[in-house]
C-alpha cells in the first residue's frame, strides 16, 4: 500500500513553518509575539503538521474578493463578494459569469475599506429567499465619508442564481463620517435566528470620537437584530442593554469596545463566537464570546489595544475588559482577518482548530480551547495569500480568498490512511475484512473467487479505498468495491504458479499489478492493470521465498521486499531495481505469513506476519515484538491488509 490521501491533490504550496515561542500574556517580551492570553502547554493538543496542509484553488477571476458564504440551502452553491459591489457564485465547480446581485453603482468605494462587505442569508432562505448585504453608501456631502448600509433582498422568481435587484429594502444606516477606513463587518445569523453585524469604530486612527465606547454610538460595535419582526427590524428583549432607561443608549447593541472587527464568525458545532479585531500598531487580536453569553462584552477599545494599554498609553482601567483569547505583534502580520472552526468531515485532524489568517503578511493561525488546559495559539504557515476572508460552505469545509490574485482556496488537510487487515479463506472463496486491528468479528464478508485462489488486494481506482481481488491460473481479477459481484477487471498476467502482489510502482497514487516468481526469484511488474508485457523486472530474494510490497521510506512510491518461510527473516528494498536488501530483519519463526501496511498512519508501510489465526504487527520495520497483536480467521487462512473503507 502506497501513501493514502483522502482525496486527489492538484495544486501543492511549499509549506513553512515558522519558528517561535507561545507565552502567557503577562511575558510580552517576544519580538515575534504570538500568544494566547493564558499560560498553555502546547502539548495538550496534537499539533498540526505544516507540511500536511493543502491549498487547492477552487476558482479565479474574481475582483477583490472579501467574502465567501453558503445560502444553506442544498444547493451546494458557494457565494463570493466582491468588493466593488457584486456577488458571485461558485456552481458545480465553476464560477458563473453572470453575477448573483450587482449594485455597484450604490457602492462608494474611493477608500481601499469601503465597498461592498458582507453577505448573510436568511436561516429559511431557501423558503423565503430572503438575503442581507452591508456596504459602504455615497453620505451626501462628504467626499470621504460614507453611511454603513445594512439592506435586505430577495432571489428572483425564475432563476435562483440570480436575485431580484429591484427588491432592496434598507434596514439601517449608520452615519460614518469624514473617514474612508473602519467600515466593518460581517453579517452573520445566530443559533438564535436573530442577525448579527459588526461595525468599525468609524476610522481616522485612534478612535478619535471614542465611538467604541461610546454606547450612543453604532460604530465599534457588534449589533443584534430581529429581521423577522419590528419595522424595519426589532431589537431583541434579550439583548442587554434593551431595558436601560437611558435613552441615549442604543439597544441594537450586543457587544461594544471593537477597532475594526472585520470577520466574525459563529462555531456550528458550539455556537461560540470568534470575532478577528484588527488593531492599531502593536497587537491583532481574537476575542471570544460563549454560546452562553448574554452580550455587553466590552473587548477594551481605545482604552486597550489587545491587552496593552492605549489610551491612556500605561495606567489604563483593565477594569470590565474582556482580554483576547489571542494576539499577536506586528512583527507578524498588520491586519487580522478572522476565519472559522473547523467542523468539516473532510478532514477530522482539523476539528476544532479555529483558523485565522492576516491580510498583511500572508501568515496562516490556528486556535485550539482544550478545555481541560487552555487556549493554544500556533503560527502554521507563512503563504503568500493576502488573505481577505474565510468561509465555509454547506458541509463545514473551509476556503480562504486572496484578495490580491482574485483567487478562492479550498484548505485541505492530507489525511494518511491507515490499514487495517483481513484474511482470506482459499478453502470457500471468502474474504473478512476488519476496519480496526482489533480481535473481533470481521466488518466485512464477501464471497468472491473461488477456492484455490490467491487473493490481492489494492487501490485500483485511485479513490483512497483498498478493494479485493484474486489471482486465478495467471488471471487477475479485481473489484472496485468491497461487494459481492463480477470482477470490474480482468486480465491474464504471468504464470500459474506466480504469486501475486500490488503496489503503486510509480507514485501515482492507484494500484497496479504484479507477480513474484518464487521458481527464479524475480519480480514483474506493471504500471496498468492490463495484460502486457512487465515495465518492471528485477531479481531478490532465493527460490521459496514469499514476495511483498510496501512503501518502506515513505517516498509515496512502493516496492518490493521478500519473506523467507524458511528462517523467519525479512529482506526489503527502496528501489524496484535487481540489487541487495536495504533492510534485513528476523522477525517471525518459520512458517508465518507475511503481511504489510502502514498500521500507525505515518506514510510508511512496515511489517507483521500471521501465524495460526493470529496477527503479529510492527509499526517500524525493526527487529521487536509485535507493536499490536490480535485474532482474527482460523489456522490456514491468508492475510490481506488494506483501507477498506478510505477513513483515516
Amino acid at each position: 500500500m502506497n501513501l493514502r490521501f483522502n482525496l486527489q491533490i492538484k495544486k501543492m504550496f511549499h509549506l513553512m513553518l515558522i519558528g517561535f515561542t507561545l507565552f502567557p500574556v503577562q511575558s510580552m517580551i517576544s519580538s515575534d509575539y504570538l500568544s494566547p492570553v493564558s499560560s498553555v502547554s502546547p502539548a495538550s493538543v496534537t499539533p498540526l503538521e505544516p507540511s500536511k496542509l493543502v491549498f487547492q484553488e477552487v476558482t479565479s477571476g474574481l475582483t477583490s474578493p472579501v467574502f465567501i458564504t453558503n445560502a444553506k440551502d442544498g444547493s451546494g452553491r458557494i457565494f463570493i463578494v466582491e468588493q466593488p459591489g457584486r456577488i458571485r457564485i461558485i456552481k458545480n465547480g465553476n464560477l458563473l459569469a453572470t453575477p448573483f446581485l450587482d449594485i455597484q453603482s450604490m457602492i462608494r468605494s474611493t477608500g481601499s475599506e469601503q465597498g461592498l462587505v458582507a453577505l448573510a442569508f436568511h436561516p429559511l432562505y431557501g423558503t423565503n429567499g430572503k438575503f442581507y448585504v452591508a456596504y459602504t453608501a455615497p453620505r451626501p456631502g462628504d467626499s470621504s465619508g460614507s453611511k454603513l448600509l445594512l439592506e435586505q433582498f430577495s432571489v428572483s422568481a425564475g432563476n435562483p442564481d440570480l436575485a431580484n435587484p429591484n427588491s432592496g429594502s434598507i434596514l439601517l444606516a449608520i452615519d460614518h463620517p469624514v473617514n474612508s477606513n473602519h467600515n466593518g463587518g460581517t453579517l452573520a445569523f445566530g443559533q438564535d435566528g436573530y442577525l448579527y453585524w459588526s461595525t468599525g469604530d468609524g476610522g481616522g486612527g485612534g478612535d478619535p470620537d471614542n465611538n467604541a465606547q461610546n454606547l450612543s454610538s453604532l460604530l465599534g460595535k457588534i449589533l443584534r437584530l430581529d429581521v423577522n419582526s419590528g419595522s424595519p427590524y426589532g431589537i431583541p428583549n434579550s439583548n442587554p442593554f434593551f431595558s436601560s432607561l437611558d435613552p441615549n443608549i442604543r439597544k441594537e447593541i450586543w457587544a461594544y469596545g471593537l477597532r475594526n472587527p472585520w470577520r466574525l464568525s459563529f462555531d456550528r458545532l458550539t455556537h461560540d463566537l470568534y470575532i478577528g479585531d484588527v488593531g492599531q500598531s502593536a497587537r491583532e487580536e481574537i476575542d471570544f464570546q460563549p454560546a452562553s453569553s448574554g452580550g455587553g462584552e466590552n473587548y477594551g477599545w481605545r482604552v486597550m489595544e489587545g491587552t496593552l494599554c492605549f489610551n491612556p498609553a500605561s495606567g489604563c482601567d483593565q477594569s470590565g475588559k474582556v482580554l483576547p483569547v489571542a494576539e499577536y505583534d506586528h512583527t507578524l502580520g498588520c491586519a487580522v482577518t478572522g476565519g472559522y472552526v473547523y467542523r468539516g468531515s473532510n478532514f477530522p485532524s482539523l476539528s476544532g482548530y479555529y483558523f485565522y489568517g492576516d491580510f498583511c503578511s500572508g501568515r496562516l493561525f490556528s486556535l485550539y480551547n482544550d478545555p481541560q488546559s487552555a487556549w493554544t495559539a500556533v503560527q502554521i504557515v507563512d503563504t503568500p495569500y493576502s488573505i481577505s476572508t474565510f468561509g465555509e460552505n454547506e458541509q463545514g469545509e473551509l476556503y480562504l480568498a486572496d484578495y490580491a490574485s482574485g483567487k478562492i482556496y479550498n484548505l485541505q488537510y492530507q489525511q494518511l490512511a491507515k490499514d487495517s487487515v483481513g484474511v482470506y479463506r482459499p478453502s470457500n472463496g471468502s474474504l473478512y475484512l476488519k476496519n480496526s486491528n482489533t480481535t473481533g468479528v470481521a466488518d466485512i464478508q464477501i464471497n468472491y473467487g473461488i477456492p484455490g485462489d490467491k487473493p490481492i488486494t489494492g487501490d485500483w481506482n485511485g479513490d483512497g479505498v483498498d478493494t479485493i481481488g484474486v489471482y486465478r491460473n495467471g488471471v487477475f481479477y479485481l473489484r472496485n468495491s468491497n461487494t459481492v459481484g463480477a470482477a470490474d477487471t480482468f486480465f491474464a498476467f504471468g504464470l500459474p504458479n506466480d504469486q501475486p502482489i500490488a503496489g503503486d510502482w510509480d507514485g501515482n497514487g492507484t494500484d497496479t499489478i504484479g507477480v513474484y516468481r518464487s521458481s527464479n526469484f524475480t519480480f514483474y511488474l506493471r504500471n496498468s492493470n492490463t495484460t502486457g508485457t512487465p515495465d518492471l523486472s528485477f531479481s531478490l530474494g532465493i527460490p521459496g521465498d514469499v514476495g511483498i510490497a510496501g512503501d518502506w521510506n515513505g517516498d509515496g512510491m512502493d516496492t518490493t521486499g521478500v519473506f523467507r518461510p524458511s528462517n523467519g527473516v525479512i529482506f526489503l528494498k527502496n528501489l524496484n531495481t535487481t540489487g541487495t536488501a536495504d533492510v534485513a530483519l528476523n522477525y517471525g519463526i518459520p512458517g508465518d505469513k507475511p503481511v504489510t501496511g502502514d498500521w500507525n498512519d505515518d506514510g510508511m508501510d512496515t511489517i507483521g506476519v500471521y501465524r495460526n489465526g493470529v496477527f503479529y504487527l510492527r509499526n517500524s520495520n525493526t527487529i521487536g515484538i509485535a507493536d499490536l497483536y490480535f485474532a482474527l480467521g482460523i489456522p490456514g487462512d491468508l492475510p490481506i491488509a488494506g483501507n477498506w473503507d478510505g477513513k483515516p
